[in-house]
């Protein structure tokens, strides 16, 4: 057996799309107003780098973020329910 173990970087050195720059560039192509609705959400400023996005869920206000959403969520009555609509 064998294990590989491909670390950060992999991606991005076989010419994959995959940094946060190209990210970015996605969302704004599906709704440009998502990061500015992030940014709201969070405490911090986002930048080009990726490491501000894993930071800014520590600094997310939950209980915004709950009645931001709320609408989006499927109720736990409903009846075509699925294990994939928890939340």
């Amino acid at each position: 057996m064998k294990l590989y173990i491909i670390g950060n970087g992999f991606d991005l050195y076989h010419g994959l799309k995959t940094s946060f720059a190209d990210f970015k560039k996605f969302i704004n192509s599906i709704d440009s107003s998502i990061i500015d609705k992030w940014q709201e959400i969070i405490s911090i400023d986002l930048d080009e780098n990726w490491a501000n996005i894993e930071k800014s869920f520590e600094y997310v206000d939950y209980y915004e973020l709950y009645d931001k959403c709320s609408s989006l969520l499927i109720g736990y009555g409903e009846d075509n329910w699925r294990d994939s609509y928890h939340h």
